[in-house]
């Protein structure tokens, strides 16, 4: 299992720049068509490819969570969730899609 911050970066390709990415600081990656935008806390970068190549590099990441066909989140970020809707630290509403429902509220830890 990998535990140091150096283990939860990774590198994305964006125009012709190889950019880092520290997972912990993802809020929220989007999917659109054959490209990807990475909002961090400090960025957003956008890259070509799909949320299924996005899901092979953070799949380890029990913390990065794909929560609609279009989104995937960091469970880190959320604010609150209402009405299958999650509130992340930087105010953008993502919807959970019917068929993640079940994954995602097994992962929040609901008391």
């Amino acid at each position: 299992m990998m535990n140091g911050k150096e283990d939860e970066s990774f590198y994305v390709k964006s125009d012709k720049r190889l950019v880092k990415i520290n997972a912990s600081e993802l809020i929220y990656i989007e999917g659109m068509r054959n490209y990807v935008c990475l909002y961090t806390e400090s960025s957003n970068v956008m890259v070509h490819g799909t949320l299924t190549t996005i899901d092979e590099t953070l799949k380890h990441l029990n913390y990065i969570c794909r929560v609609h066909k279009s989104f995937f989140i960091n469970l880190n970020k959320i604010n609150y969730v209402e009405q299958h809707v999650i509130s992340l630290t930087n105010k953008k509403n993502i919807p959970i899609g019917l068929s993640y429902r079940d994954e995602v509220y097994k992962k929040l830890k609901i008391m």
